[in-house]
């Protein structure tokens, strides 16, 4: 329930979940620069373009991370429709990281 001017907890998880997003696209576009660094010391450079998806995801997840802090901003203002919008987002983002998980988890084991 939404009493008063309290911020629903979906707009607030949303937030939770943008900043980590943001969090860990930002590492992922720093590990990519420390591996350009190490690679271009070495004689084969050939890392900088292998590890290049790994900046790329990055870059996706800190554009994801930004949208979904201007969706949950406007939820928490009040927009219902937003709030919807906010919910699906939740939850495709849970089960795509469910999914990632554990696809890493049976790779592990076999």
């Amino acid at each position: 329930m939404n009493h008063g001017n309290q911020t629903p907890w979906i707009a607030r998880l949303a937030f939770f979940v943008a900043g980590a997003m943001v969090l860990l696209g930002l590492t992922l576009g720093g590990l990519y620069a420390f591996e350009v660094v190490q690679s271009a010391s070495g004689a084969d450079r050939s890392m900088i373009f292998w590890a290049l998806p790994v900046a790329m995801i990055g870059c996706l997840l800190v554009l994801m991370g930004a949208v979904l802090i201007w969706l949950a901003r406007r939820a928490a203002g009040g927009d219902r429709e937003v709030l919807s919008i906010v919910r699906i987002l939740l939850v495709t983002i849970a089960v795509v990281a469910a999914l990632i998980l554990a696809g890493a988890l049976l790779q592990q084991i076999s």
